[in-house]
């Protein structure tokens, strides 16, 4: 097996994982984040980091109230699972596709990372 194929392994089992988790906590996942968005960034964009910070995400913000949560790339990297290289492409993957919104204060802050939801908007209107 060359270490391509080992990586996007390892990264199924890391997002099979987080619907483990997420399935038995109190918040729910949205059909579309399941269905569309995996489809589209995992296989379209062949992206599966993009994703697992996504639902990561999801399931630390919902419920909460707000869909803003700050983080480092080190305490990020560490929750998922994920190396900070594959966080930081994952986190701007996610803005470039309109998903996420990161601010920061200066360039080694801790980003505020607010979490985006565009197709509940479409669904409304």
């Amino acid at each position: 097996m060359n270490r391509g194929t080992s990586n996007g392994f390892l990264l199924l089992w890391q997002l099979l994982l987080w619907f483990a988790i997420v399935s038995k906590s109190e918040s729910t996942i949205d059909k579309y984040c399941l269905d569309e968005l995996m489809r589209d960034l995992v296989g379209h964009d062949r992206r599966p980091s993009a994703y697992l910070l996504y639902v990561y995400l999801w399931g630390q913000l919902s419920g909460t109230g707000t869909w803003i949560h700050r983080a480092s790339l080190s305490g990020l990297s560490e929750s998922t699972g994920l190396s900070k290289r594959s966080v930081q492409q994952g986190l701007q993957w996610l803005e470039r596709r309109r998903l996420l919104e990161v601010s920061r204060e200066k360039a080694t802050s801790v980003a505020a990372i607010g979490l985006r939801q565009p197709w509940r908007a479409r669904r409304k209107g």
